[in-house]
């Protein structure tokens, strides 16, 4: 267990196969802040990109969401997240920073946490650096693979494939934390996401936590909510739905703040990576890693990814618990 005023996250770039196919690997340091419990990083990306301004995969409504879709995704990038590189290692570094820092605000027992949905394992190393043992579970194979190559020096971690959580073998009661990050959204039909959510809840300890980054659209939001018609790769679910909805199966939300989202909320430093001259005359020599430095440097000194109050947003970071008697 790492001190509280110190966490180590290692970062990854979108997997970009180089022309030559060199990996190179940078150690980037920031200086521990007052306030802030993520001062160290570690990134490894590869050496170049594909050509910026690529659509975004997740404007895009794929002829399969499932796992045939995941697994082409990660076939194609080496990731499972946006498929336009400027924008992938801005965001991968901007939410796992933004949960590293929720995650060192937790006191209490940290025994056991669950990756739900894991991907290439970003967040389950990041969840290593907290809890005794994390369980880093997703749906596709190729995914799982990829993901325990990539993380095969971190021991606490145990990574899992199957169909669905169902086939977990994990203990009621069991969970300290579930860590959901933009994977819940993606389960479309109302029961499975709600047989899912009460199997979730199951599995986490009495005053257990879900942190959810999820979408999660403001009721006056009407440009949002037209998102969800006909839409076949996420619910975008009113706010006020997630809240029945999880409270349904026992899990209320104590803390609730709005995430940037680089096309609808975009945060100023974001605006600023993406105008950045450095940034961008990086991207055109295929210098990934000056890229991702950009990103790291910006993130850390704004600090302006997550904000409370009115001002709307499509992405909410909900840091739910578990009642006593559920």
């Amino acid at each position: 267990m790492l001190a509280p005023s110190l966490v180590l996250s290692t970062l990854y770039g979108s997997g970009h196969e180089s022309s030559g196919g060199g990996l190179s690997r940078y150690a980037i340091l920031a200086p521990d802040g007052a306030q802030d419990h993520f001062a160290a990083m570690t990134t490894r990306v590869y050496a170049r990109g594909s050509a910026e301004g690529a659509p975004p995969c997740a404007q895009q409504d794929p002829e399969e969401a499932g796992v045939d879709f995941w697994t082409e995704r990660v076939r194609r990038y080496g990731h499972t997240g946006w498929c336009d590189p400027v924008i992938y290692d801005f965001e991968q570094r901007a939410r796992l920073y933004t949960v590293a820092r929720r995650l060192a605000t937790y006191a209490g027992q940290k025994d056991v946490a669950l990756d739900f949905g894991t991907g290439t394992g970003d967040f389950a190393r990041l969840l290593a650096c907290h809890y005794r043992r994390v369980v880093a579970f997703d749906p596709c194979v190729e995914v799982v693979d990829l993901a325990r190559r990539k993380h095969a020096g971190v021991a606490n971690i145990e990574f899992r494939q199957a169909p669905s959580v169902a086939q977990l073998d994990l203990a009621d009661e069991g969970l300290d934390l579930i860590l959901s990050v933009t994977v819940l959204d993606h389960i479309l039909d109302d029961s499975e996401l709600d047989e899912t959510l009460a199997r979730l809840a199951r599995k986490l300890k009495p005053g257990g936590r879900l942190l959810a980054l999820e979408y999660a659209v403001n009721a006056d939001e009407s440009a949002a909510l037209a998102l969800r018609k006909g839409n076949a790769y996420q619910r975008f679910s009113p706010l006020g739905e997630w809240r029945e909805r999880l409270g349904r199966h026992g899990l209320s939300v104590e803390r609730l703040t709005s995430f940037h989202d680089p096309y609808h909320n975009p945060a100023p430093s974001w605006e600023r990576y993406r105008k950045s001259l450095v940034r961008r005359a990086a991207h055109r020599l295929g210098w990934r890693a000056v890229e991702g430095l950009c990103a790291q440097l910006l993130i850390l000194s704004l600090r302006d990814l997550e904000w409370a109050g009115e001002r709307p947003s499509l992405l909410k970071l909900m840091d739910c618990r578990k009642g006593a008697g559920a």
